[in-house]
């Protein structure tokens, strides 16, 4: 599998419990645009993305794997802690120029629609996103 980022909108206040509300929370509170990187993904039936895209809360740790967080490859990290980092001004501001966040791609199977899951390591999709007009690719 070939690495793929790409860059993903998220409402600014999160854990929505259906597509619907995540996309009111996007309306409502504004959105946070993230590098991401897609390391799993999922296509499901139309009935199946429905059932899942109303029940975002639930707990599908066979899904998401846990998948999420945030990351650097930058080489300024090698043999640190995260605390180390973190406590240095110019280290945080290096992670904050080259970090991405682990996703899920859910998409539905023939069908036009996908969403994005940063678990943070939780069992459930904790912070959904979708990729907007101003963020594809193919634009």
């Amino acid at each position: 599998m070939t690495t793929q980022f790409q860059t993903i909108t998220f409402p600014s206040v999160n854990k929505n419990n259906s597509l619907a509300e995540n996309f009111e929370s996007m309306v409502v509170y504004g959105t946070n645009d993230v590098k991401c990187l897609i390391k799993k993904t999922i296509e499901m039936e139309s009935y199946q993305f429905d059932g899942v895209a109303n029940s975002l809360l639930e707990n599908r740790p066979e899904l998401w794997e846990q998948i999420g967080g945030a990351y650097s490859d930058a080489p300024e990290f090698e043999g640190l802690t995260d605390m180390e980092v973190f406590n240095n001004k110019e280290l945080v501001e290096i992670f904050r120029k080259t970090c991405y966040t682990p996703v899920v791609e859910v998409k539905e199977k023939n069908g036009h629609r996908a969403f994005y899951v940063n678990t943070e390591s939780y069992g459930y999709a904790r912070y959904v996103g979708v990729i907007t007009n101003k963020n594809r690719k193919d634009n």
